[in-house]
């Protein structure tokens, strides 16, 4: 007599992931993903903030070479205490328009002051503002006007261009400024 019993075995080999690995494979993977999306959200906001930081030295640079072309205005305190805040465009221009008309010394540091405040409005974050502090020697000079020009010696006193703005970062808005003090 044959035996006709036949044994099965439930070892089989299994074939492809359980529900409860992919489960956990997929909780593994969100976990990096937050990580990630973490580490890509500091690093957006800090190139932010170094655009603007970038963008006040910038605008340091242009007063400052602003205000090397205008040595009478220099020698004569025209930009001496300049406190600006970034607005928009006044009301009828910046006025003193050198295509049109002639600027003496101090329109002109106006005119600067001016346009300096309409740049600081559009490349800095609401709230900016901007400053120019001049330690101006004594005149080694006179300045006179009408056809009685005189040649102006190069400025020979220090000024301190400074802005501030606030900027995002871990702690909140923090105040940041940008000084440059140098001879124009």
């Amino acid at each position: 007599m044959r035996n006709c019993s036949k044994s099965f075995s439930f070892h089989q080999r299994q074939a492809g992931f359980t529900l409860l690995e992919v489960l956990i494979a997929i909780f593994v993977f969100s976990i990096g993903l937050l990580g990630v999306a973490s580490m890509m959200s500091v690093a957006i906001r800090n190139n932010h903030n170094g655009y603007l930081r970038t963008q006040a030295n910038f605008l340091i640079n242009s007063m400052i070479d602003r205000m090397h072309v205008n040595q009478v205005g220099l020698w004569t305190n025209n930009y001496d205490s300049i406190a600006v805040s970034g607005g928009p465009m006044p009301l009828g221009g910046l006025g003193c328009d050198s295509l049109s008309s002639t600027c003496d010394a101090s329109q002109l540091a106006a005119r600067d002051a001016a346009a300096w405040s309409v740049s600081i409005g559009q490349l800095l974050p609401p709230g900016a503002q901007g400053t120019v502090q001049c330690n101006t020697p004594p005149m080694p000079f006179l300045i006179t006007a009408g056809n009685n020009w005189v040649p102006v010696p190069s400025y020979t006193g220090t000024c301190a261009v400074t802005i501030t703005w606030n900027e995002n970062n871990e702690q909140g808005s923090q105040a940041q400024t940008a000084t440059l003090t140098v001879t124009p």
